[in-house]
């Protein structure tokens, strides 16, 4: 009976997850695919290609989901349990709230196991190619790097280019950088010219036009007039250093952060190293505050959505407190310890009451006996 319950409930729950996640991620996936249906349209990359690169999104979208679809499959499960009386006939056979809840449990463990490699191996491996990819594409139709009739704005430098010529070339090209560390800044205006990557670096060829430079000390500028001019713009070096530090690095790089590296950079990489293991912890958390709350006290098909309300809510501003306090770790430096401390307390809380619900039964009738 106890075997066949407990399948019973675990492919229940285990289905629920899936199409949750599968809903949640794909919806997600979607939004995220459209932001980048731009590199068909200006760069004509062909549908494969951008498909191969926009899966390898998945991997993270589907981390960011799984322990928000995991708390509500539990949530559902627990909740049609008692709407079909089913949890009655459990308890009337003298299942306890821990036999009931194990294989919640069960699943939970497997999820935060799964949430696990999706965080600090899956994840990693994918964003690395999804970049790779994406500056590849970027590389080789370098032109689209800067669009026609708009600025373009990179770094501290805004270029406009008023159009595209069908063999690649860009005409009525400005650009304006301005000063920064003492070196004046400087207006370049030019007729024509191509972008070309040279060395991992991108060049902008400008023909026949002129530079002009002035300094705040200064009151007129100096004009130069050239045939041919070289300006690099360096786009994707910059991007791909941003990109890396965060979302393509491996937990042993992120818990260990190089020795040259800022102060602000080195908690940056310790927040992220501390969120790929607390995020899977959220996972068995939220099942276990899901379960305490709706398997504690009397079950009634009616008026349960106050604990339904009480177990979303509860676990979401778990999660929400938790991350807030580790963002917080450049001003507190007990901000770690008091993230782990908080989840390890919803644990063992959680676990307790399953284990021995009697305690916060009568805790609950005394305050309704006052209210």
């Amino acid at each position: 009976m106890g075997r066949i319950f407990s399948r019973h409930i675990f492919t229940h729950v285990a289905l629920t997850t899936v199409i949750l996640t599968f809903v949640l991620v794909f919806g997600a996936w979607l939004t995220q695919s459209l932001r980048f249906i731009e590199v068909i349209i200006e760069k004509d990359v062909s549908v494969n290609r951008y498909l191969s690169m926009v899966w390898l999104l998945l991997p993270d979208l589907t981390s960011v989901v799984l322990p928000i679809c995991t708390l509500l499959a539990t949530v559902y499960i627990i909740y049609k349990l008692t709407a079909d009386n089913e949890m009655v006939v459990y308890k009337a056979i003298g299942l306890s709230n821990l036999q009931i809840a194990t294989p919640f449990i069960v699943w939970g463990l497997l999820m935060t196991i799964a949430c696990g490699i999706l965080n600090n191996y899956l994840g990693p491996k994918s964003n690395e190619q999804f970049y790779g990819i994406r500056n590849e594409i970027a590389r080789e139709f370098s032109a689209g790097l800067l669009r026609a009739g708009s600025f373009n704005k990179l770094r501290d430098t805004v270029i406009y280019v008023g159009s595209h010529t069908e063999s690649g070339l860009l005409e009525g090209i400005y650009i304006h950088e301005r000063e920064r560390h003492g070196v004046p800044g400087f207006t370049i205006f030019a007729q024509h010219g191509f972008l070309q990557e040279e060395g991992g670096h991108n060049i902008l060829y400008l023909f026949n036009g002129n530079r002009q430079s002035a300094s705040s000390s200064t009151s007129s500028p100096t004009i130069a007039y050239f045939n041919e001019f070289k300006y690099d713009i360096n786009v994707h070096r910059e991007v791909v250093a941003k990109v890396k530090l965060h979302t393509t690095y491996g937990f042993s790089q992120l818990i260990n952060p190089p020795a040259e590296i800022s102060e602000t950079a080195r908690i940056k990489m310790l927040i992220e190293a501390h969120k790929r293991i607390i995020n899977p912890l959220f996972v068995i958390t939220f099942v276990l505050l899901a379960a305490m709350i709706l398997l504690t006290g009397q079950q009634h098909r009616r008026g349960r959505w106050k604990q339904i309300l009480s177990a979303v809510g509860g676990a979401l501003l778990l999660e929400l407190v938790v991350i807030t306090l580790l963002n917080s770790l450049s001003k507190n430096q007990y901000a770690v310890l008091m993230s782990y401390s908080m989840l390890g307390f919803c644990i063992a809380l959680g676990l307790g009451v399953l284990i021995k619900p009697e305690w916060l039964s009568n805790l609950l009738r005394r305050l309704n006996h006052v209210s």
